[in-house]
């Protein structure tokens, strides 16, 4: 394959993907993530106080975002040869996605679904 062959097929690959765009659709949606977060860290921490009563239905839903997240890093990191960073993201993931499983469990048990303890 020659020099002008491979720019060719790359010019077709990225046809109407701006990096700049991508750049810019990309940090929205991590900040846009972070501040429903937050927001809904803020809503849970009012509600608890204000009803006596915790909610965790909250923390269900971030650990769940946190897991997935890190999981996607950390096969991307693995797809792109990054050694090191993949099993960082990877070991997180893991932590979160028990987290989720735990907060899930502590929901249901609080909602009358699972009765143990």
């Amino acid at each position: 394959m020659t020099k002008e062959e491979i720019l060719e097929k790359s010019r077709q690959e990225n046809k109407g993907a701006d990096l700049a765009e991508l750049e810019v659709a990309n940090k929205s949606k991590t900040f846009a993530g972070a501040v429903a977060m937050m927001l809904g860290a803020v809503v849970n921490i009012i509600y608890t106080f204000l009803t006596g009563k915790g909610n965790q239905l909250f923390w269900v839903m971030f650990f769940g975002y946190s897991a997935a997240q890190c999981i996607v890093m950390g096969i991307l990191y693995r797809k792109h040869e990054q050694k090191g960073k993949d099993w960082t993201y990877l070991g997180f993931g893991i932590v979160f996605a028990v987290l989720t499983i735990l907060a899930m469990i502590y929901t249901l048990r609080d909602m009358g679904v699972l009765k143990f303890g």
